[in-house]
């Protein structure tokens, strides 16, 4: 049952706040109409989460029509691969599931570099910003890429 309370509930914002759980948002009503939600922040970022996935679905329907579809012998028969490569350095693609994030490590060096994001467009270009920077500071230390 949905738990509903008047707006003025708020001046105990503590008794409102202790009865926000996961999966049991809290609706405010002002002047007799639902006005307001608070949400547990797992629930939010659940709805965040599904919101962009919901963008790059229609993004990719976008895509789909205007430039075409893969067909599935396309899809069979393109090179997939778990890395990618930038100036010479090559990084590794991984996904998790549960934080709905890309992430990887840039293979081959001794330093620990690592980049994340979102979507695949997040993670190529947070992977290209480590790159560079990863460059610049060898050129600035004189030092050769991948041997520190």
């Amino acid at each position: 049952m949905p738990n509903i309370k008047p707006f003025s509930d708020l001046r105990n914002y503590n008794d409102v706040l202790r009865d926000v759980a996961v999966g049991e948002p809290v609706f405010l009503t002002k002047n007799g109409r639902g006005r307001y939600v608070i949400l547990d922040m797992a629930d939010y970022e659940k709805t965040q989460a599904t919101l962009r996935l919901m963008g790059e679905l229609a993004e990719g329907r976008r895509s789909g029509e205007t430039d075409g579809w893969l067909t599935l012998e396309a899809v069979e028969g393109a090179n997939l691969s778990n890395t990618m490569e930038y100036k010479g350095c090559i990084g590794s693609v991984e996904f998790s599931e549960a934080g709905g994030v890309f992430f990887g490590k840039v293979i081959g060096i001794r330093r620990l570099l690592s980049y994340k994001g979102t979507t695949a467009k997040e993670l190529v270009e947070d992977f290209h910003g480590v790159v560079d920077d990863y460059l610049a500071l060898c050129s600035a230390e004189g030092k050769e890429p991948g041997g520190f």
